[in-house]
C-alpha cells in the first residue's frame, strides 16, 4: 500500500520514502515531539510559541530543558515582564519586549501601583513602592540638623527629632534643648500643644510636674513649650497643679 501526503498531493512507495520527503521539502515543517505538520516556519514558530510542551525562546529560536531555565535565559538574554508571566505560566512570552524603554512603557501602565517610574524599579507591592517614594531617593534630605557640629539632613521634621532625642547627633544635645526646638519648629503646635501633650483639662491647667524650678531661666519663669517668661510661679501642692502668672 503506497503512502500518501496530503498537503502535497502525493503518493510514495513506503512511509519511510514518505518520511524523508517531510523531512527535505520545504512544503513541511515539522514538530516531531507533538507529530504535527505544519503548512509553514510561521505556523511551526506560532505552535511552539504558545503549545506549552515547548520551553521555546522565539527571539533565539532556541529550545530549553524546562520552563526554569527558560525563565533564566529571559532575564538574562531579554527584556521581560515577570508580573505578567507569573499568571500566564503555560504561555510563557506574553510579554518580551525587544527593547528596553518598551518593557519600561510597559510597567508604567500596566503596572503603575507597584513601579517606580523615575528609578525604573518594580516592587513587591504597593505599600514597598509607597515606602520607597517617602524615602531620600524622591524626598531628599532637605532639613538640616541645627545643631552646632553635625552635618546631618533627613527628610523630615520628625526625622530631625528623632535624630535629636536619640542621643545620636554630635552636638550631644539634651533633651531641654529638644524641646525648645519642636517648639520652634512646630508652628502649628500640632506637636508642642500643651492640650494634647499634657492630656484632660481646659484653660491653663498643667499638672504640677511641669511648673517646677526648672523651669527658672535664671531672670524669669519661663514655659518650655512656648517659651513666654514669667515674673512668679505659683505651685498649689495640695492639689498637685500650678499655674504661671
Amino acid at each position: 500500500m503506497m503512502a500518501y501526503c496530503s498537503l502535497c498531493n502525493r503518493f510514495f512507495k513506503s512511509e519511510r520514502a514518505l518520511q524523508q520527503h517531510r523531512d527535505d521539502s520545504n512544503m513541511h515543517y515539522i514538530c516531531y515531539k507533538c507529530n504535527m505538520d505544519f503548512a509553514s516556519n510561521a505556523t511551526l514558530i506560532l505552535h511552539f510559541t504558545n503549545s506549552p510542551q515547548h520551553p521555546y525562546c522565539p527571539w533565539c529560536d532556541d529550545h530549553f530543558g524546562d520552563y526554569g531555565d527558560l525563565f533564566a535565559h529571559f532575564v538574562d538574554a531579554h527584556f521581560y515582564c515577570e508580573l505578567c508571566n507569573l499568571a500566564v505560566l503555560a504561555v510563557p512570552l506574553q510579554q518580551m519586549f525587544p527593547f528596553e524603554n518598551a518593557l519600561h512603557e510597559h510597567r508604567r501602565f500596566a503596572h503603575a501601583e507597584d513601579y517606580c517610574v523615575p528609578c525604573k524599579r518594580m516592587f513587591k507591592n504597593t505599600n514597598a513602592l509607597r515606602h520607597h517614594e517617602r524615602s531620600t531617593f524622591h524626598k531628599g534630605r532637605t532639613i538640616d540638623c541645627p545643631m552646632k557640629g553635625c552635618i546631618k539632613s533627613f527628610v523630615s521634621r520628625a526625622a530631625l527629632v528623632h535624630h535629636l532625642e536619640s542621643g545620636g547627633c554630635f552636638s550631644r544635645i539634651t533633651r531641654d534643648m529638644v524641646n525648645r526646638i519642636v517648639a520652634k519648629l512646630d508652628t502649628h503646635g500640632v506637636i508642642s500643644d500643651p492640650t494634647k501633650l499634657i492630656g484632660p483639662g481646659s484653660g491653663m491647667q498643667v499638672t504640677g510636674s511641669w511648673a517646677t524650678a526648672r523651669a527658672w531661666n535664671g531672670m524669669r519663669w519661663e514655659c518650655y513649650l512656648c517659651h513666654r517668661t514669667f515674673v512668679q510661679i505659683l505651685i498649689t501642692r495640695a492639689s498637685g497643679r500650678a499655674k504661671g502668672g
